[in-house]
């Protein structure tokens, strides 16, 4: 049986039909399929990102963490009075801390080294850092320094706005009075410290400080210049840096300072007028004292390191006595007048050792 060409026509144009519904099935499944693709990759990209950013949170959380134990170990060593080594567990935030300081003095003189763990979510980070074991715990960082607690109702005014070096350290109480008294550093004090001083940081409840001894038979034997009875000095010279000289009786002191050294008194200091500096940052003066140190009133401007087993004391006066660049530290204080005093900035552990302070000795 034959078909004719009418037949064969719409039996073609019903196959090309079926021919292009089928490709459009196949564009359509395909574009779903690089859509589904698509889409997969960017949620599988966000979801790498949140997870990386989350990573990163995490880390910087653990960082930060460590960090903070790190600072939390010297803090305790400083203030606390630990012994070496100290392990310390402590939390800060969601993060376990654990931290060690021990002694670093085999690798750098004086110095310890702490090392701070955080832990949190089964990942850690471990930070250390190596820090000067003598650092707030020298007599000598302080601008002024009591051994007892100190009332005053004069000006009491450490360092300088904006250059600071004005800390203070009192083994006892702070009570400085006057509204013009003011600390452009820390007050540390062993006990309160009142309210209205003001002062850019205050630290009430510290530690004792420790005010080291005065060896004389140590300053006498190594001593190039002896004096066997009082002595005035004015216009102090030391022909040679750093020069020791030994007083075994009392000294009276004024005028310019030329070279580097220091004096060390078995007895009183009385500084009778200024004490300068003939030149600011070269000269260095330290008076070292078995018993008390007074400056006279007579006094406008006195620059050296003053140190003494007694009482540093100041006579009464109508204008401020400025100390630019030096220390005041002794057994307990009696100011009688206004008073500025600057941190002396070159006093740096290598110059507290060559002037041979009390505790820097060899």
């Amino acid at each position: 049986m034959s078909h004719s060409a009418t037949d064969a026509w719409p039996r073609g144009r019903r196959a090309a039909r079926a021919q292009r519904r089928g490709s459009a099935y196949l564009i359509a499944l395909s574009a779903l399929v690089v859509g589904l693709t698509l889409g997969l990759a960017l949620m599988t990209s966000a979801s790498q990102a949140l997870r990386a950013q989350d990573r990163l949170e995490r880390s910087q959380m653990l960082s930060c963490a460590a960090q903070g134990g790190v600072e939390y170990g010297y803090w305790a060593f400083t203030y606390g009075a630990s012994g070496l080594p100290t392990d310390l567990t402590t939390t800060l935030g969601r993060c376990t801390l654990l931290v060690q300081v021990v002694d670093n003095t085999g690798q750098i003189p004086d110095t310890i080294r702490v090392t701070s763990t955080a832990r949190c979510a089964g990942r850690s980070v471990s930070v250390t850092r190596v820090y000067g074991a003598k650092k707030l715990t020298d007599v000598f960082l302080y601008a002024v320094a009591s051994n007892a607690s100190d009332t005053e109702s004069q000006p009491m005014v450490c360092g300088a706005d904006p250059g600071g070096n004005g800390d203070v350290y009192i083994n006892g109480n702070v009570r400085w009075q006057d509204p013009q008294s003011a600390v452009y550093g820390t007050v540390y004090a062993a006990g309160s410290i009142n309210s209205s001083l003001f002062a850019w940081a205050k630290c009430p409840n510290q530690p004792q400080l420790t005010f080291p001894g005065i060896d004389l038979a140590y300053y006498q034997a190594r001593a190039s210049v002896i004096y066997t009875a009082a002595t005035t000095l004015n216009n102090p010279t030391f022909a040679q840096p750093f020069t020791l000289v030994y007083v075994d009786g009392d000294l009276t002191i004024r005028g310019a300072v030329t070279g580097t050294g220091a004096i060390v008194v078995h007895g009183r200091i009385g500084v009778d007028g200024d004490l300068v500096y003939a030149q600011a940052g070269r000269d260095k003066i330290a008076l070292i004292a078995t018993d008390n140190i007074t400056i006279s009133s007579t006094a406008q401007t006195v620059s050296g390191i003053f140190y003494t087993q007694r009482k540093v004391a100041l006579r009464p006066r109508s204008t401020e006595l400025s100390v630019p660049a030096g220390v005041l530290a002794g057994n307990n204080l009696d100011i009688r007048g206004g008073i500025r005093v600057v941190h002396d900035p070159d006093l740096t552990d290598e110059m507290k050792q060559a002037l041979q302070l009390p505790g820097h000795t060899a």
